[in-house]
C-alpha cells in the first residue's frame, strides 16, 4: 500500500487555499466522528459545515481513491485533504471499527464498477477467441477491420485537407487580425478535425488560441506552429498510400523522408494498444516522480507524469485519462522515488510509457536526482526535436542558481557554467523558488518548450518542494 505523507497528499490539493483549509481540518476536534476499517485501507470522518448535515469524507488509502459530501468544486476538497492530512501525521487518533453504511456503499460501487470492467474484458477475450475458432468469423471480421481503417483514413485526410487550407489562407491573409477572432475561430476548426477523427492534430490547433495573446514575439511562435502543423500533414501523406495517386505519394515521401510513420501518426491520433506496449521489453529501475501537470480539453483531462531513472537517467512521461469527475490513476506522487518497470511506447523517441510493474518504495520524498547543466540539457533536446519534430515539451533536470528580474530580464535560472534559461512568464511560484533555493545552487526539474521553462519542484535542503501548482487537481472517485 502506498505510504502517503503530508507532503504526497499536500501535493494533491487543487491550490493553496485549499493546503491551509484542509490543513485547518487536520485535527480530530475538527471532527464529529471519524474511523478506518479493519485492514486499515480505508478512512472516513464527518465534518459539520455550514448545512444542516455533517459532510461524509473517505479514502481508500490503497487505491489513493476519495469521496466527499460537500458541493465543493475544488477536488480534492478540504475535508478530503483535511481527514488524510489528519491519517498521515496522527494515524492512532483513529480507532479501527464497521464502516458506516455510506462508505459501504461507496466501496461497494468501487467493487461493481471494477467488476463490470473485468467482464467487460473477459466478453472481449471470448469473442475473439471465438472468432478465432471460426474461419469464417475470422474473414469476416479482417474485412471489417479493413473497411473501418479505410473509412477512418478516407475521414482523416478530408479533415487534414481542410485543415491545410485554412493554414495557408491564414498565412496569404496575414495574422493581424488573428488578435481579434473569437475563441470560436480556433475551435470550430478543432472541433472539425474531431469529426474526422483526428483527435491529437485538433488539440494542437485547439491551443494555438492562446498564442496571439500571449506577448512579444507572438507572430513568430504562431508561424512555427502553423509550419509544424503544415509537416505534419505532409507528413501524414506518406501513410496513407491507400488513398493517394503514385505522384502524390512520391512527393509525400521525400518531404517524410527521415519522419517515422508510426510517430506521425500517433500525432493524428492513432493509438496503440495498452497490451501491445506491454509485451515489450521493461526498463526497471528506481524512479524519481520529478511532478506533474494536468490539461483539459473540454470534458476529458490528461495528467502527465515525469519520471527519470536513477540509474539509467532515462526519462518516461506517463499519462492518466479521466473525464469529468472520474478518479486519475495515480501511479507516482510527486518527489516519491520507487522501484518499477516500465515499458515505452514504440518510436523513434520512446518517452511516454507504461508501468509494468512496481516494486518497494526507495523514499517518499526522493534526495537529488541525476542532474543536467543548460548546454547538456538543450543538447539534448535538439536530438529528441531532430527524431520528433512535433515534441511540445521535454524534462529538464538542472543544476542552478534562481535569477529575480531586473530591468532587462525577466525571471530565470543560471546553472554553474553562467547559461541562462528563461522562466515562463506564465509560472506564478518564482518568489517562493526563489525562496526555497535561498541563493544556492539547487537541482530544479522543470518542463522547457523550446523558449522558456516551467518549473516543477526543486531539491533544497534534502527535500523535494513542488511547484506552481503542478501536480494539482487530481480527481475524486
Amino acid at each position: 500500500m502506498p505510504q502517503w505523507t503530508t507532503q504526497a497528499i499536500i501535493a494533491l490539493a487543487p491550490d493553496a487555499a485549499s493546503v491551509k483549509a484542509g490543513q485547518g481540518l487536520s485535527g480530530p476536534r475538527k471532527w464529529t466522528s471519524i474511523g478506518i476499517n479493519s485492514d486499515g485501507t480505508v478512512i472516513w470522518g464527518l465534518c459539520q459545515g455550514s448545512g444542516k448535515d455533517p459532510y461524509e469524507a473517505r479514502v481508500h488509502l490503497e487505491a489513493g481513491a476519495y469521496k466527499c459530501s460537500c458541493p465543493s468544486r475544488k477536488i480534492p476538497c478540504k475535508h478530503t485533504l483535511g481527514i488524510w492530512l489528519m491519517h498521515a501525521a496522527q494515524p492512532a487518533a483513529f480507532t479501527a471499527s464497521e464502516p458506516p453504511l455510506w462508505v459501504s456503499e461507496w466501496l461497494a460501487s468501487r467493487e461493481e464498477r471494477a467488476a463490470k470492467a473485468v467482464e467487460k474484458e473477459e466478453k472481449k477475450k471470448a469473442k475473439e477467441e471465438a472468432i478465432t475458432n471460426d474461419p469464417k468469423a475470422a474473414e469476416a471480421a479482417v474485412a471489417a477491420a479493413e473497411k473501418r481503417a479505410r473509412q477512418r483514413e478516407e475521414k482523416v485526410q478530408d479533415g487534414l485537407s481542410e485543415m491545410e487550407l485554412w493554414l495557408l489562407d491564414g498565412i496569404r491573409t496575414g495574422f493581424a487580425s488573428l488578435q481579434s477572432q473569437p475563441s470560436s475561430f480556433w475551435s470550430s476548426k478543432a472541433a472539425r478535425l474531431v469529426d474526422a477523427q483526428a483527435a491529437g492534430i485538433s488539440r494542437r490547433v485547439g491551443d494555438l488560441s492562446g498564442i496571439p495573446v500571449s506577448g512579444k514575439g507572438w507572430q513568430e511562435r504562431l508561424l512555427a506552429e502553423f509550419s509544424s502543423l503544415y509537416m505534419l500533414r505532409r507528413g501524414y501523406e506518406s501513410t496513407s498510400v491507400a488513398t493517394l495517386s503514385d505522384s502524390i505519394q512520391a512527393g509525400a515521401d521525400q518531404i517524410a523522408t527521415g519522419m517515422a510513420k508510426e510517430n506521425v501518426r500517433l500525432q493524428i491520433g492513432w493509438t496503440i494498444r495498452k497490451e501491445d506496449v506491454l509485451a515489450t521489453a521493461p526498463l526497471q529501475d528506481s524512479w524519481i516522480c520529478l511532478g506533474s501537470r494536468i490539461n483539459e480539453e473540454d470534458r476529458l483531462r490528461v495528467l502527465s507524469t515525469w519520471l527519470v531513472g536513477r540509474q539509467s537517467g532515462r526519462f518516461a512521461l506517463l499519462l492518466s485519462f479521466a473525464v469529468n469527475a472520474q478518479p486519475f490513476e495515480i501511479e507516482f506522487s510527486p518527489g516519491m522515488e520507487q522501484n518499477a518497470a516500465l515499458c515505452f511506447y514504440p518510436g523513434e523517441l520512446p518517452l511516454r510509457a507504461i508501468v509494468s510493474q512496481k516494486g518497494n518504495i526507495v523514499s517518499n520524498v526522493a534526495m537529488n536526482p541525476p542532474v543536467q547543466s543548460v548546454a547538456q540539457s538543450l543538447t539534448a533536446y535538439a536530438g529528441w526535436l531532430a527524431t520528433d519534430p512535433w515534441l511540445r515539451t521535454g524534462p529538464f533536470v538542472l543544476d542552478v542558481l534562481i535569477g529575480p528580474p531586473s530591468d532587462n530580464e525577466g525571471w530565470r535560472v543560471i546553472d554553474r557554467s553562467g547559461d541562462i534559461l528563461p522562466i515562463a512568464s506564465s509560472f506564478s511560484d518564482s518568489w517562493r523558488l526563489l525562496a526555497l533555493a535561498g541563493g544556492e545552487f539547487c537541482p530544479v526539474a522543470a518542463e522547457w518548450d523550446g523558449s522558456s521553462i516551467r518549473p516543477l519542484c526543486i531539491w533544497a535542503e534534502g527535500r523535494c518542494h513542488l511547484l506552481g501548482g503542478a501536480s494539482t487537481q487530481l480527481a475524486s472517485a
